[in-house]
């Protein structure tokens, strides 16, 4: 598996122009998938961090954060030109921004905030669309477990339902920080539950937390499979509520009752100008 960090400690996004896709496991030209996609958030130029740098974790006092300066937000040289194009980029994301626009602009519109507002969405090509983009965190990402096979075959076929044990769920983000993290576990409650397996997507005005999570629901947030039938291809309107939003920095760094352990890849990016 290639390292998310190359040997300066800094992220490496690029890779070789050839290579395996994240995704179809294809081998041939790798092209560049923006996370989130393009058509979100309009960020010209971002600083990118490992996750333990951006939350300042076992960082010498006075040792200068080791950011990545990239232009046009963060992207990641790990896609086929068919699963970042044609299926991403032509068929999902299209249904991830217009829920993301639609969110944004009831926060920058809104004269008295209500306690929750509906939307209408495609949720399973949502979620296809979150899957894709945290699947391209990372380099030649080649493993295979059973759970990444499922989320795979639901990406790539968008008339299979979404497999069982996969929730992703939702809520109002409306902070400029960016995250994208992929292989995490979260611990609460002093260490008394079993860790849950997460993957976080995170950007102005939405967050998304995909939980492998076969025995039961542990994130009392809303959750778009309650919203999917059968491939979930359909549109439906989901609930966005604007209260009571989680902290800043969860999940990536929990309350003092738990912690957060990271495999490789785990990112965020900061608007270069602060």
């Amino acid at each position: 598996m290639a390292q998310l960090l190359n040997k300066y400690g800094y992220v490496d996004t690029r890779g070789r122009k050839i290579g395996y896709c994240n995704i179809c496991d294809s081998y041939g030209p790798l092209t560049e998938d923006h996370v989130p996609p393009k058509g979100t958030l309009k960020v010209p130029q971002v600083d990118l961090l490992h996750i333990v740098e951006l939350l300042g974790a076992e960082r010498p006092v006075g040792r200068k954060r080791r950011a990545r300066r990239m232009q046009s937000g963060v992207h990641f040289r790990s896609l086929c030109g068919t699963c970042n194009s044609d299926l991403l980029g032509s068929n999902y994301d299209p249904t991830l921004i217009e829920f993301s626009n639609a969110v944004g602009a009831l926060l920058r519109g809104a004269v008295a905030v209500p306690e929750v507002v509906f939307v209408e969405i495609t949720p399973g090509l949502v979620v296809r669309s979150i899957l894709g983009h945290l699947l391209a965190v990372g380099l030649e990402r080649r493993e295979r477990t059973s759970a990444l096979k499922g989320a795979i075959d639901f990406f790539l076929d968008p008339a299979l339902p979404l497999p069982n044990g996969i929730d992703v769920h939702y809520w109002v983000y409306p902070y400029r920080r960016q995250v994208a993290i992929r292989d995490a576990a979260l611990i609460t409650s002093f260490f008394k539950t079993p860790p849950l397996c997460f993957w976080c997507l995170k950007y102005f005005p939405l967050a998304f937390m995909v939980a492998w999570d076969e025995k039961a629901r542990r994130i009392r947030l809303p959750n778009l499979r309650d919203y999917m039938l059968n491939s979930g291809t359909h549109r439906a309107r989901v609930p966005v509520h604007l209260r009571d939003l989680p902290p800043q920095t969860w999940p990536e760094a929990p309350s003092n009752d738990g912690a957060v352990f990271y495999g490789d890849g785990a990112v965020g990016a900061l608007p270069s100008d602060g």
